[in-house]
């Protein structure tokens, strides 16, 4: 360089000569043009205000695309993490059902055992093995989502639970959809060993539809079903007929195909089929939820219910003890105590 080139002045930045943002160019979809539309109607030809309410739109979706790019990486994460929790999944059926110990069963043995216990250490790798009997039916009593389902007539078939796995979607493209198997020792009730259920969801907590195994009832042993008779009146003609409706009322009724979108483009629009759809979802979600982390809390008896944000993180719901007392028990509030005051003043 001479030294008669000047070296090229460098300007402070200032808000005005700072590097504009560089935005994608993208063909306009359906709500651009309405968002545009509004704009220009707002905007009334002031073209200052016309750009700031497009800045306004395009940093608005650019904000929807990184929560959407969030959500992506959030249902990766959860997917990779339900993967590696399989082999304790595994290995908590085979505790639940006799199988052998081994060596990684008694990792935290020492933490929690008496010395005598420790002792006899050796003593529960000779013992032959044994099941925990009826664990399934009283872990799914104990929840309150699965336990109002259950009917003293279920009780037979559930004590023949032998394991409930989930299997998370492998397709990061349905990261909802979700898989439930139930298998069954052999039992008097139906010929299964296996019952798999699938969802097909919307999002988290929204499904499509549940395929299931049909159940093989064994002669005279369906429970699920009873036929009633109802009326119905016609209210154009007023006349009534009578007809036959099918109510369901077992937990075993959870294992029925639903198909939400034949039902809601049917003609009938079975709003109860559609419920029990939902119901489904609910009945899943407490087993992938709650019962399958906690079923040993559950089965002890020791398991708070919890109220769940999106986020899965919960407080525990306290009960409130003597809500039924007299009212002279209950705190009052600093103006109240200021009234009584008065009243005794």
């Amino acid at each position: 360089m001479s030294t008669t080139e000047k070296t090229p002045e460098t300007k402070p930045e200032t808000e005005q000569n700072k590097a504009t943002p560089v935005f994608k160019q993208a063909p306009l979809t359906e709500a651009d043009v309405k968002i545009l539309q509004a704009i220009n109607e707002k905007a009334k030809g002031n073209l200052t205000l016309k750009l700031r309410l497009l800045t306004l739109y395009n940093y608005a979706v650019i904000e929807c695309e990184q929560s959407e790019h969030m959500t992506r990486a959030i249902d990766g994460l959860d997917f990779k993490y339900k993967q590696l929790a399989f082999p304790l999944v595994e290995r908590t059926n085979d505790i639940i059902n006799g199988k052998p110990l081994l060596n990684l069963d008694l990792y935290h043995f020492e933490k929690y055992a008496t010395e005598e216990e420790l002792k006899k250490k050796e003593q529960l790798f000779a013992e032959e093995p044994k099941p925990i009997l009826n664990y399934w039916l009283k872990v799914l009593k104990a929840n309150g989502t699965t336990g109002s389902e259950i009917k003293p007539h279920d009780e037979g078939p559930l004590k023949a639970l032998r394991t409930i796995e989930y299997f998370p979607s492998r397709d990061l493209a349905k990261p909802h959809d979700f898989v439930l198997k139930f298998q069954f020792a052999q039992n008097e009730y139906f010929e299964n060993t296996e019952l798999i259920k699938y969802f097909q969801m919307v999002n988290d907590h929204e499904a499509v539809l549940t395929e299931c195994t049909p159940i093989s009832w064994k002669s005279g042993k369906d429970f699920t079903k009873r036929h009633i008779q109802k009326k119905q009146s016609n209210k154009k003609t007023g006349k009534s007929r009578t007809i036959d409706q099918v109510v369901y009322d077992s937990f075993f009724t959870f294992f029925r195909s639903i198909e939400g979108s034949a039902v809601k483009n049917s003609k009938d629009n079975n709003v109860e089929e559609l419920d029990d759809l939902e119901r489904h979802v609910e009945i899943a979600l407490a087993i992938i939820d709650e019962i399958l982390p906690y079923s040993n809390e559950y089965y002890l008896g020791v398991r708070s219910e919890r109220t769940q944000d999106k986020f899965g993180f919960g407080e525990i719901k306290e009960e409130v003890e003597g809500e039924n007392e007299e009212a002279d028990k209950i705190p009052k509030k600093q103006g109240d105590e200021n009234k009584e005051h008065k009243k005794t003043g």
